[in-house]
């Protein structure tokens, strides 16, 4: 390791501080400080350590003349000596009434506006540092200095996050109650893991829902549901969530994120759209035929995406079949509906595909059965409901985990009409498969309906109400809840009232209304309940209607607070796949010396940036 020439006079920790060996004070010495803070402890407190400073400073100056004079002396081509010191180009007078000096206000502008730029757009760091954007930049504004690349990512990306953090704690005080999404990542080439925790709640003035990406954090140690733990504790001591507001998580089914809630004492949910996935590939990995068809298209899609002369061919062919010139669409094990997707841009061009593979100069395609293509068919109207649910599903404000349990239903309806149709066709294989997914379906997601805040979620969603829990009905449930919650409430009361007034012995004549009161009361009490909930459920669900519009202006205040705390929940961590693909863009090859932190808060920026804005 290179040794530095403070080394003999201080001992560097990891923390950006070095320890002095004659005081023992620490002093910053890190590559954002640079080396002027030793430098200036020595020369203040260490005289005659300053002076060996100098002495070796001068000592090594004149060893690099008389190298580089030995060099000339013994190379082939005489050159001039040269000094190596690089030379450290003044600023432009940067005085506090400049505006275009290293602080001023102009300057430091630009410095914000190239730094979200970055961010935005996946640019690398060393952009500013690259001829072409220097060239542009001093055209645009000749009074401008740029700045060095370890500038921007140590002083200009940092204040960019800071003022971002400080921005989801302004909204962040709009908010009652909070659900998250989290998930763990890691970069193809294993260098980089992120933990992601994006926020999700209502606002508690008009109801509407809002988001924010928490936190990037870089995973250093094992993803073990005891580390990503703390990482979240840091993350919801930082914007400092109560934990009483702190009341959900939407994950994946892996081990360490169910053990992550547990830990956490949360309840949480499985993401729906990831258990859709998993039961289609359930499906194809008990079928011999399926799995035999999806892995031929596969194939096929493969080679005419890589080859040049399929690609120019089949565009040929595309045109005289009067089809649109489309290339076809690439199944991905991580992208939610790609396969149905696959399927369907390869049916939408089957004849061209057939003439494609039938002429001789398209080699090693592979050949496609009439059973494959009917096969083929068959899946692809099977996923067609499960590929437009997920689709929906995926929007950051209007999927809510009330969506879950009405959309199993729905599609337990829709699937069942297609069972009915292939009985009618007589096609029984098909029935057959449509059936096993069915049975795969209900056995994966039936766990939903033992959720306590999914039914709630669903109850509180006027879209929905109590309209899709078969013969069961949540109403009792919502009741109980709506019921202890009140008495919670004026139990805070009552003690409020005890506090302030002065200690009072009652007679008997008071002592028995004391005793008729309360029972008087908790009728009264619990009929207004009812009474909200009975009100509520008067009119029927409207699928037309926007939860959140409806719930700000209603009535019903007891329901209303209960809305506010479970339509905050996602049915899907679609946000923490938003976040994943940004780190992906980010992490590619030729940034394969990209800092975790600096990728920390890339990631982070460029999240919260297209959520916030650029002004």
């Amino acid at each position: 390791m290179k040794r530095s020439k403070y080394d003999d006079f201080f001992e560097k920790s990891e923390n950006g501080y070095a320890t002095c060996r004659r005081c023992k004070k620490k002093v910053p010495w890190n590559n954002a400080s640079g080396c002027g803070s030793v430098r200036n402890h020595l020369q203040k407190s260490h005289e005659e350590d300053f002076r060996k400073l100098q002495d070796f400073v001068e000592a090594e100056k004149k060893s690099k003349q008389i190298e580089l004079e030995m060099k000339q002396k013994s190379s082939v081509i005489p050159f001039p000596v040269v000094s190596l010191t690089s030379c450290k180009v003044n600023s432009l007078n940067s005085t506090d009434n400049d505006p275009w000096g290293e602080m001023g206000h102009r300057s430091k502008e630009i410095d914000a506006a190239i730094m979200k730029m970055i961010c935005t757009d996946h640019l690398p760091l060393r952009t500013v540092e690259k001829a072409g954007f220097l060239n542009l930049m001093k055209k645009i504004q000749p009074k401008y200095k740029m700045k060095s690349r370890n500038y921007f990512s140590n002083t200009v990306l940092l204040n960019l996050k800071d003022e971002l953090e400080r921005k989801v704690k302004e909204d962040l005080l709009s908010m009652d109650y909070i659900s998250i999404t989290t998930d763990g990542w890691s970069s193809k080439d294993s260098k980089q893991s992120l933990l992601s925790v994006t926020g999700h709640w209502l606002d508690k003035n008009n109801h509407f829902p809002k988001y924010a990406v928490l936190a990037a954090k870089a995973v250093n140690g094992a993803h073990t549901a005891v580390n990503f733990a703390e990482l979240i504790e840091e993350v919801l001591q930082k914007y400092r969530i109560e934990r009483s507001a702190f009341h959900g998580v939407t994950r994946d089914d892996a081990s360490n994120m169910s053990s992550l809630c547990k830990l956490l004492k949360v309840p949480s949910v499985h993401c729906y759209a990831h258990n859709i996935q998993l039961c289609i590939q359930d499906l194809i990995d008990e079928n011999d035929d399926l799995q035999r068809t999806v892995s031929v298209f596969k194939k096929l899609v493969r080679k005419m995406r890589k080859s040049t002369v399929c690609r120019r061919t089949f565009e040929k062919v595309l045109n005289e079949e009067g089809l649109p010139n489309r290339m076809l669409a690439k199944d991905c094990e991580v992208r939610w509906s790609s396969l149905h997707t696959m399927l369907s841009s390869v049916l939408a061009c089957k004849q061209a595909v057939k003439v494609l593979i039938a002429r001789e100069e398209i080699a090693k395609l592979p050949a496609i059965t009439d059973e494959e293509w009917k096969t083929a068919q068959c899946l692809c109207s099977l996923l067609e409901p499960f590929s437009e649910a997920v689709k929906s599903l995926q929007h950051r404000f209007y999927a809510p985990a009330s969506l879950i349990i009405p959309s199993m239903e729905v599609l337990k309806l829709k699937v069942g009409k297609i069972i009915q149709k292939h009985n009618i066709d007589y096609n029984f294989t098909e029935a057959a498969v449509t059936e096993k997914f069915m049975e795969l379906f209900n056995d994966r997601t039936e766990k939903y309906l033992d959720v306590k805040f999914l039914r709630f979620a669903a109850f509180c969603d006027p879209r929905f109400k109590d309209s899709y829990f078969g013969t069961k009905s949540v109403k009792s449930e919502v009741i109980d809840e709506l019921e202890k919650n009140e008495t919670a409430e004026s139990s805070e009361i009552d003690s409020d009232i005890e506090t302030s007034t002065t200690d009072h012995v009652d007679g008997i004549y008071q002592e028995y209304l004391n005793s008729m009161v309360p029972n008087s009361s908790r009728a009264t009490k619990k009929s207004d309940v009812e009474e909200e909930v009975d009100q509520y459920l008067k009119t029927a669900p409207n699928d037309r209607l926007c939860p959140y519009k409806y719930w700000g202006s209603s009535e019903f205040p007891r329901l209303k607070k209960l809305a506010l705390k479970y339509l905050s929940l996602q049915a899907t961590s679609s946000e923490s796949e938003r976040m994943f693909s940004a780190a992906g863009l980010i992490c590619v090859p030729r940034r394969n010396k990209l800092k975790s932190e600096t990728l920390d808060s890339l990631v982070f920026c460029h999240c919260n940036l297209l959520n916030y804005g650029l002004e």
